[in-house]
């Protein structure tokens, strides 16, 4: 019983620990852990250079989320992108009055910009979740760089 206790102690440190260097950890055991976004890299979309959130590492395939934040800079990119590139787009409830284009840009990623992140989800046919992640990614619209207008990835 005692050993029981203290595996299961351990794991729960592991996650946590895991957590704090910014890595997600999936409950499912052939599951890969899925680092969270932490810098925005410059990459060739569709006709153009455009900016999309990646990890440290500089893998695309990363997380930005509430209570999945690296750091507030790359929150505040997601929010520019959001703002630009789907200004007119409706909020879901309980936002409905407001447009994307409306949300601060202010690198907290609360419940405005989640419901952001849901609108456009929503619109591109994908899971509706709130969390950025490789679907949103590859439906969603980018920044070109050194430009005001926005393009796919893919």
């Amino acid at each position: 019983m005692l050993a029981g206790r203290v595996k299961r102690i351990g794991t729960v440190a592991a996650v946590v620990a895991a957590a704090a260097a910014g890595v997600v950890v999936s409950a499912g055991p052939a599951a890969a852990a899925t680092p969270l976004c932490s810098k925005v890299v410059t990459v060739t979309g569709v006709g153009a250079k455009v900016i999309v959130p990646a990890s440290s590492g500089g893998s695309l395939n990363c997380l930005i989320g509430r209570g999945l934040v690296a750091n507030e800079t790359i929150v505040r990119q997601l929010q520019h992108t959001l703002v630009r590139c789907y200004t007119n787009m409706r909020m879901p409830s309980p936002y409905t009055g407001e447009r994307v284009g409306d949300i601060a840009v202010d690198g907290d990623f609360g419940p405005r910009t989640e419901a952001a992140v849901k609108a456009v989800q929503a619109g591109a046919g994908v899971t509706v979740d709130g969390i950025y992640g490789s679907e949103t990614r590859n439906r969603m619209r980018f920044r070109v760089a050194g430009d005001n207008s926005c393009a796919r990835l893919a």
